[in-house]
């Protein structure tokens, strides 16, 4: 891959932006920068597609789900893999993600090209078995913790397909906006507020009534705090029953609501301090983009979370759902008058999940399989 061009076709799970598709995105960035051919798979028009356009990505939209399983459903959706990767002629396929893996394997394997898988999520045995009927040259997992629960639910896993660690990478640039910190916090009403916030689509998992349950105990000891909160409910029915929470616990003053963002590093710029009050996460992207924007970060002790904030400067780890060792973290941060941006965490971030140090390992799985 060093010396030659090569064409990939990345497979997106999601027409949303989320952790993983901003992943898959920092990945086809920098391939492109370096002179190779991307063509990005996307299961429908939406967030995503909108953010590649503003990108400049070339992508075809190809749904991978199957719905009820029918041998005709399959051998329609497998013919129109087939045309794609036919008409594109990749070197590699890059599943960002098992579950849009399935069809486009077997595509894959009749035409001789190599596959990678990503593993970004829980991979249970049932699924695993289902989803690798044909099997990758490598698996990408975007944390140790991954790695580890993969091997522990799959314990007979081939051994002849090759495994990596290489961390979700990320352009630092993109979450670095000290500059602009006074104008947003002027603009938002808040100049002189201690302002605390949680981004992330609302999923269960994520904690947003953690995050408000610890927002009402810290407005207890004062009301110089505020909220931010950033994301989005695909279905509406999560960000109803918050909204709801929201007017339940009298929080309505204090609160700033953002839907989606495409530019985070922004929002980010503004805060004091990023909550990330997960109770799973496999990697958890957002806590990293917290330490390059300069922030401190308190989050759940779970998963990905702890490899990322256990050694970084001013990172905190708590106990999920623990709403008052949020709060009394989050209090403790703010006695200590802190000086923003914190360069020692911004460093931390770059040097261990900047794009440098993570792409090469990326490039040496690619080459292996192209040479």
């Amino acid at each position: 891959m060093v010396n030659s061009k090569t064409k990939i076709v990345y497979l997106a799970n999601s027409k949303y932006v989320g952790g993983g598709n901003r992943s898959l995105l920092s990945m086809a960035q920098k391939v492109s920068e370096e002179g190779h051919e991307v063509l990005i798979s996307v299961p429908a028009e939406g967030d995503f597609t909108s953010l590649l356009k503003d990108k400049n990505f070339r992508y075809h939209v190809l749904d991978h789900r199957l719905g009820r399983f029918s041998k005709i459903a399959f051998f329609l959706k497998l013919s129109k893999y087939l045309k794609l990767f036919n008409s594109y002629s990749p070197n590699i396929i890059h599943a960002n993600d098992l579950y849009c893996y399935y069809i486009a394997s077997f595509a894959a394997k009749i035409l001789k090209i190599p596959l990678v898988c990503h593993i970004r999520f829980s991979a249970e045995e049932r699924s695993v078995k289902y989803h690798m009927k044909v099997l990758p040259k490598f698996l990408i997992f975007n944390s140790i913790y991954m790695k580890s629960l993969f091997l522990e639910k799959n314990p007979k896993f081939p051994l002849s397909v090759k495994k990596e660690v290489i961390y979700n990478f990320f352009d630092p640039d993109e979450y670095y906006y000290p500059q602009k910190r006074n104008l947003l916090r002027e603009q938002w009403g808040v100049d002189n507020n201690f302002l605390v916030g949680i981004i992330g689509n609302f999923f269960p998992q994520k904690g947003h009534d953690t995050f408000l349950h610890m927002a009402k105990e810290l407005l207890k000891s004062s009301k110089d705090f505020r909220f931010v909160i950033v994301g989005k409910d695909h279905s509406q029915k999560i960000e109803n029953r918050i909204k709801a929470l929201i007017k339940k616990l009298e929080l309505e003053d204090y609160i700033i609501w953002f839907g989606y963002q495409k530019d985070v590093g922004v929002i980010l710029a503004a805060m004091d301090v990023l909550v990330v009050p997960s109770t799973y996460e496999p990697f958890g992207r957002v806590a990293v983009e917290g330490l390059l924007a300069g922030l401190p970060v308190v989050a759940s002790r779970t998963g990905g979370l702890v490899e990322i904030l256990e050694d970084a400067p001013y990172g905190f780890l708590v106990g999920p759902n623990n709403y008052n060792e949020f709060a009394n973290t989050v209090r403790n941060i703010k006695n200590k008058k802190l000086s923003f941006p914190l360069m020692d965490n911004r460093n931390y971030a770059i040097s261990r999940f900047g794009v440098e140090a993570n792409f090469n390992k990326l490039k040496k799985v690619y080459s292996s399989l192209v040479f």
